[in-house]
């Protein structure tokens, strides 16, 4: 009996989880954004510093911020694009992603060259693999979600409030007359 009971409180929590992984996907991903941000904002802070003194830090930090978090938004429009079942717009936000990804991965090197000079070589080699790692991450991450997007909102929790297109009419002709 008691371990019905032990099985059953697993089941919930494995359940609870599944519709929460959504969720947590995202924070992971936001988090490899942040990481791969840290080392692009140190990378950009001193190529500009020779000719920008006064603002290299600020435009590396811009950088990053502007390049991750691109990253960032056309996770969650591709998603939502897909859900609202816009295909259109969900391949185009993600063949924007992978060009995006293939831009990361390529800078990956220079990024990580900065380490080689101040420690052992293989430290750089270390970040570069980290970084390539984490973006191949937080893209895998937007495709898996892109592929378990559901148009119905009983089977996500994630994005569920959202608005999306055709429902007001769809409210309007449920009961057979059409409302103007």
């Amino acid at each position: 009996m008691a371990n019905l009971e032990k099985e059953s409180e697993l089941q919930a929590v494995m359940r609870v989880l599944s519709h929460a992984s959504p969720i947590i996907s995202f924070g992971i991903a936001c988090l490899a954004f942040g990481l791969v941000a840290t080392f692009k904002a140190d990378y950009y802070s001193g190529v500009l510093v020779s000719r920008w003194s006064n603002w290299a830090t600020f435009t590396g930090i811009a950088i990053a911020v502007v390049t991750e978090g691109a990253r960032a938004v056309l996770l969650l429009m591709t998603f939502a694009d897909f859900r609202s079942r816009n295909f259109r717009g969900g391949w185009l936000g993600l063949m924007l992603s992978i060009g995006l990804v293939l831009y990361d991965c390529s800078s990956a090197g220079a990024v990580s060259a900065l380490w080689i000079g101040e420690h052992e070589p293989q430290t750089g080699n270390i970040i570069r693999d980290l970084l390539v790692f984490l973006i191949v991450l937080s893209f895998g991450i937007e495709f898996r979600l892109v592929l378990s997007s559901k148009s119905d909102r009983t089977d996500s929790v994630f994005l569920a409030s959202a608005p999306r297109p055709g429902d007001h009419a769809a409210q309007a002709t449920s009961n057979g007359k059409h409302h103007a």
